[in-house]
């Protein structure tokens, strides 16, 4: 296989990640310096092999397609995100020390210190395993809860998997029940509320928990805090993609939650409003008032029309 070859399916690969091999390192023991292509294969195995099961392949998909719903992008970033740190460190852990090139499968050797041997690694997984358990078990309960914010989680696919909604902790004893306990004797994996009907009694349902109020378009105003109803444009969720013209000197986005702007699958730098000189950034991030503000030099730096994604 040549290098070119072999680099377009990595990306390929890469293209189908919920979480980056950055992403993956910040958040782990993984060290920065390892090679992204190492990890990507890794990740993917975790999301086809232990999320997919669990949320099912129709909600999985949704999930692959970047969707300007700020409620697949919260259920991403704060429960989906954080079971595939785990179970992808899992996954790579069980191949990190091993390579395999002509002459057979080699094991690295450090030549200034120590490599723990077989059993300190397997708890090394096991950890991980347990770790990721006990997010997805927050997720399957939010998602419980949340379900009709999520279709495709109780729908099915002909080529697909059905949910499992149900996460299967490995390792140790198990020990099998003689009995199943009713609803009202389970508790809530959240905050040991009695269930009924599979749905926590005691947590209540958030109405406004996925509202977004966002405002954006161009003027010259260069400190935030101004009117923000007087942008051209207004939304109660969040836009997935803005397409800002260079017609006024700047261009702003404002949001009820903290959001990110990117291009090309990049994230670009925010300058803080009270650490910059605001005359020079070009991209520029505050708070007032409980909104988020973005500001962008558009006439000096772009001569026609740009695209940003937002994500929170």
């Amino acid at each position: 296989m040549s290098k070119v070859i072999y680099n377009k399916r990595i990306a390929e690969i890469e293209s189908l990640l919920l979480i980056s091999p950055e992403y993956l390192k910040a958040s782990t023991i993984i060290d920065y310096n390892i090679t992204n292509s190492k990890l990507i294969p890794y990740i993917l195995e975790a999301q086809e092999l232990k999320l997919e099961p669990l949320i099912g392949t129709n909600l999985y998909d949704k999930l692959i397609n970047p969707s300007s719903d700020y409620a697949y992008q919260y259920l991403l970033k704060n429960h989906v995100s954080r079971c595939l740190v785990n179970w992808s460190l899992a996954h790579y852990l069980e191949v990190a020390s091993f390579s395999i090139a002509e002459g057979g499968v080699f094991k690295h050797l450090s030549t200034d210190s120590d490599v723990v041997d077989d059993r300190e690694v397997n708890t090394m997984i096991q950890r991980s395993r347990n770790k990721a358990e006990s997010y997805a078990s927050r997720m399957i309960d939010f998602l419980e809860k949340y379900k009709s914010d999520y279709p495709e989680y109780t729908q099915c696919i002909s080529d697909g998997i059905r949910a499992s909604r149900e996460v299967k902790h490995l390792g140790g004893l198990n020990l099998s029940p003689t009995y199943y306990p009713s609803d009202s004797q389970r508790g809530c994996n959240t905050c040991g509320g009695v269930m009924i009907d599979n749905t926590c009694n005691s947590c209540s349902y958030d109405s406004d928990l996925f509202t977004v109020n966002m405002w954006w378009g161009s003027n010259s105003e260069v400190a935030l805090g101004f009117d923000q109803t007087t942008l051209s444009n207004q939304s109660n969720k969040l836009e997935f993609e803005i397409v800002a013209q260079p017609t006024d000197n700047y261009y702003w986005i404002v949001s009820s939650k903290d959001i990110h702007i990117s291009q090309l699958n990049t994230d670009i730098p925010l300058d803080d409003f009270s650490n910059v000189d605001i005359l020079e950034s070009v991209y520029v991030k505050g708070s007032d008032n409980g909104l988020y503000w973005i500001r962008i030099k558009m006439q000096d730096t772009y001569e026609e029309q740009v695209i940003f994604n937002i994500h929170i």
